[in-house]
């Protein structure tokens, strides 16, 4: 995804960032997630991802968090995939992951993204 993914509009490559994803952040969006947040289209359609590299405040990759949208997953939450793994390889947590849900619930208004405007 480093290669081929452009970061999300609005950020940069290891921004600070705040708990639980790092002193350091950098997210990148495929391209369905980068066109609906550039048209501002209020919702990611299925298919988006957006994959968030979680920093040390010594800027080492501590984790990678990741949002898929799959149809049908969890309509209640606009059908969300999400996922925590860590630096080494292990998967800390991924489905409907009650951590996540319960932060990015704040900004349920815009399909649970906090850093870039949809609408």
């Amino acid at each position: 995804y480093r290669n081929q993914w452009k970061l999300m509009p609005g950020t940069t490559a290891q921004m600070p960032g705040n708990s639980p994803h790092g002193a350091f952040i950098t997210t990148y969006v495929n391209e369905a997630a980068l066109n609906a947040i550039n048209n501002k289209r209020g919702l990611l359609p299925p298919g988006a991802i957006v994959i968030k590299e979680n920093f040390t405040p010594d800027r080492i990759l501590a984790a990678v968090t990741l949002m898929y949208k799959a149809e049908g997953f969890d309509p209640d939450r606009n059908d969300w995939y999400w996922l925590q793994r860590m630096a080494n390889g292990n998967v800390a947590a991924e489905g409907r992951v009650a951590g996540c849900i319960n932060c990015h619930t704040a900004n349920a208004s815009n399909d649970y993204l906090f850093l870039a405007p949809l609408k």
